[in-house]
């Protein structure tokens, strides 16, 4: 019999009020808790608003737990969060762990979005997690279930460490082909002379009539660094919210980057769709290749950062990308180079771990 959440967790809300020097953090969907990636003015002086996280303790956002941004603290004693986040703690009925397994599952995800709010991302309560109803055995059985997933969880690092030295293959094909991305071989140009920049656009998040379409709509929540080629987006808007915005459909190969909050996540249009104002993409001429033109800049992602402007939140306007030199090798070189990574793309398949668990015992 599956059981109510809200019976094995608490809200603590605790906040800094004495303003002690305590590490402020971030909860990823990949590292969990992590130092705050936000440039060091971000972390304001004064910390005395922001929610302190015991050890052991939950932390989330509220509007990116949909994306799989939840952790428990393992290995400080407290730390800093925004006053964003939610925090709880776990009764001595249920294993940390286990649930931490559950909330990262397509099952946990599944009721995410049948209980999130929000018209453009998942924003959920914690009186909504509450709700989430799951199996909870007796703590040995628990425990004999976190130890089988440990060994999936174990198998998947394996995985992903052997995609990452396929990855490895192809930065070294490229270097050997064509030296320093930005200063190699052959002659440099103005990225403005090789492709149309072009942003996006947020339809009204109160007009329920612009939102749940046919129109993919992306933001950089949706890419990672591993994320190569993209066919489709959490949301999509519908054509009264395409023309409300002047957001733009972007052609098959477009190449997609994100300018603010991170910028330099990169990835390759395989179906048409819009994005929101947190881009500025590429749509290559006859002179680039779109493949070629992506591990360019995956690979200058420190130097995409260096140009970061602002304040508050560092961004890359359309002027600056305009104006980024690239080295543009003839163009059947860079075919030749994208077949290439074609070929190692396809060995992935064999290695490709399954990102989100599926957990049909809870």
């Amino acid at each position: 019999m599956k059981e109510k959440l809200g019976n094995y967790i608490k809200e603590i809300s605790v906040r800094n009020k004495l303003n002690e020097d305590i590490p402020v953090y971030s909860v990823t969907n990949t590292e969990g808790f992590c130092k705050n990636f936000f440039n060091k003015d971000v972390t304001s002086n004064n910390k005395s608003n922001y929610k302190i996280v015991p050890k052991g303790y939950f932390a989330y956002n509220p509007s990116r737990i949909n994306v799989g941004s939840i952790d428990w603290l393992r290995n400080e004693d407290k730390v800093l969060v925004s006053p964003l986040y939610n925090v709880f703690y776990v009764s001595e009925e249920l294993n940390k762990q286990y649930l931490y397994y559950y909330l990262k599952s397509d099952i946990a995800r599944q009721q995410i979005k049948f209980y999130a709010t929000g018209s453009v991302r998942d924003n959920l309560k914690l009186s909504a997690l509450y709700e989430f109803r799951l199996n909870i055995p007796s703590i040995e059985k628990q425990k004999s279930i976190i130890n089988k997933l440990n060994k999936i969880v174990s198998l998947i690092e394996l995985k992903q460490k052997q995609l990452t030295k396929l990855d490895e293959l192809v930065k070294a094909r490229f270097v050997e082909m064509f030296g320093d991305p930005l200063s190699g071989k052959y002659k440099t140009d103005y990225i403005k002379n090789i492709g149309k920049i072009i942003s996006g656009a947020t339809p009204k998040t109160n007009v329920d009539k612009y939102w749940d379409g046919n129109i993919k709509w992306i933001t950089p929540a949706e890419i990672d660094d591993n994320t190569f080629f993209i066919n489709d987006s959490i949301r999509h808007i519908t054509k009264e919210g395409y023309d409300s915005c002047g957001t733009v459909i972007m052609p098959v190969g477009t190449v997609i980057l994100s300018s603010r909050a991170p910028i330099g996540k990169v990835a390759i249009l395989s179906e048409k769709m819009c994005c929101n104002q947190g881009f500025k993409n590429i749509i290559p001429n006859e002179r680039i290749n779109s493949i070629y033109l992506y591990w360019v800049l995956k690979q200058s992602n420190q130097y995409l950062n260096s140009l970061g402007r602002g304040a508050t939140f560092k961004e890359i306007s359309k002027q600056i990308v305009e104006n980024i030199k690239i080295t543009i090798p003839p163009i059947n070189l860079q075919n030749k180079f994208a077949d290439f990574v074609k070929q190692v793309d396809k060995s992935k398949f064999i290695f490709e771990p399954t990102l989100f668990i599926n957990f049909p015992m809870l």
